[in-house]
């Protein structure tokens, strides 16, 4: 559990939810389940394949991770990683070409951020598009081209989590402060793009506008106290914060598009997240 991060993949179905949700939520909910499970997979797959080529690093910085700390074996692990994303393939090839060939390109951006594009300037908008092509997973589930309004959600959440993560790149030490800002400054720009989803819609909503700032406000407390110390604790607390806020950006998609509950289907997710976060390390 600890090994694929367990309190984070619930927001693997959350970015599926919002691609559903700015469908029109009308799909078979047979495929729906399946593209949820298909995505789990690839989360799972990713960050355990990410602590299998990170071990080395592991066991000179964070010891107690379930590698180095010997809970598994590095080969054990590789085996885990590998079934995981090459199930969440067959998921996807079970739905549509479409899926197939989404759940392909997202296999591929995993292996290249775990692996040789990791320490990377590429890496930040690789875990980005993993995330934006997680999120097309659910607007799959509908007609044969996607809508633009799919693809600018896909690229506001692309921005949000490539800017996460680069917030995250040194949270195990001594952040540089430009990384922060710059990062901060992304994700303050991907919050503020949610409001442009509207202009794809028949019609606005004004509460939703209060969503979007009650997220902002939440998001800025944490990164602005981690820029000033970039103390570790602090970043990782951001970090956390930041991560959590993948669901919350998600759930901000669906009321765009489909209103209250359409949100409230995917901010649900948080309670297993945050509960489970007491337990199990979230970074």
């Amino acid at each position: 559990m600890q090994l694929v991060r367990l309190p984070n993949l619930f927001t693997a179905p959350a970015d599926v939810l919002a691609g559903f949700w700015l469908i029109g939520g009308g799909a078979d909910i047979s495929d729906l389940a399946i593209i949820n499970i298909a995505s789990v997979c690839f989360y799972a797959g990713g960050v355990v394949l990410n602590d299998v080529f990170d071990a080395a690093r592991d066991a000179a910085n964070r010891s107690e991770r379930p590698i180095p700390s010997g809970w598994i074996g590095r080969g054990q692990a590789a085996m885990v990683g590998a079934a995981l994303l090459g199930s969440a393939v067959v998921l996807c090839s079970v739905v549509s070409d479409r899926a197939l060939y989404v759940g392909l390109a997202l296999a591929a951006c995993i292996l290249l951020y775990d692996g040789p594009l990791k320490r990377s300037v590429f890496a930040p908008p690789l875990m980005g598009a993993c995330r934006a092509l997680n999120l097309l997973l659910g607007a799959c589930l509908a007609g044969q081209t996607f809508e633009r309004v799919s693809v600018f959600a896909a690229c506001v959440l692309g921005i949000y989590v490539t800017s996460l993560t680069l917030f995250a790149r040194a949270e195990a030490g001594r952040s540089e402060a430009r990384d922060l800002r710059m990062a901060a400054g992304g994700v303050c720009v991907a919050v503020f793009s949610l409001i442009g989803i509207q202009a794809f819609l028949p019609q606005a909503n004004s509460w939703y506008l209060l969503m979007v700032g009650a997220l902002l406000g939440k998001l800025i407390v944490p990164m602005r106290r981690a820029i000033e110390s970039r103390q570790p604790g602090d970043v990782q607390t951001a970090v956390v914060t930041l991560v959590l806020g993948v669901v919350v950006v998600d759930a901000s998609i669906a009321f765009a598009a489909h209103g209250p509950l359409a949100a409230c289907s995917i901010i649900v997710l948080l309670l297993p997240s945050v509960a489970l976060s007491r337990a199990f390390r979230v970074t």
